[in-house]
């Protein structure tokens, strides 16, 4: 029976947060890849390397995070997208609704149950 590994894009800005997210993925089974910015992301995708999930910051610099999941769908419609942010008060536009996105795929700074996120990748929306 073949296992199918799980491929994550983290695009956080903020180095320390974006690796302690990739070790505890990859700690889980996952491989990753981190960037810093949602342009960095399209260029990776648009070099042909294939993810399963993005969990995307809100602030960034250059694009915006919710900007640069509708960019980043256009390189890559079967992708799935988590938000991780610390825009307590953020929730889902209409546009990111349609890709799926809900509230429940929003993740709030600091992540304090981190078995929740990694759940969530394996189980992101289509």
């Amino acid at each position: 029976m073949e296992t199918t590994v799980t491929s994550v894009l983290v695009v956080e800005d903020e180095a320390e947060i974006r690796r302690n997210l990739q070790v505890y993925l990859e700690d889980e089974g996952m491989v990753t890849a981190g960037v810093e910015t949602c342009e960095q992301a399209m260029a990776l995708l648009a070099s042909g390397r294939r993810f399963d999930v993005c969990i995307v910051d809100l602030l960034l610099h250059g694009m915006r995070g919710d900007d640069g999941i509708l960019a980043l769908r256009e390189l890559d419609v079967d992708l799935r997208f988590l938000i991780h942010t610390g825009s307590c008060e953020f929730s889902p536009t209409p546009e990111l609704r349609q890709l799926g996105i809900g509230d429940e795929h929003v993740f709030f700074k600091p992540v304090e149950d981190m078995g929740k996120l990694a759940d969530a990748v394996r189980w992101a929306p289509p």
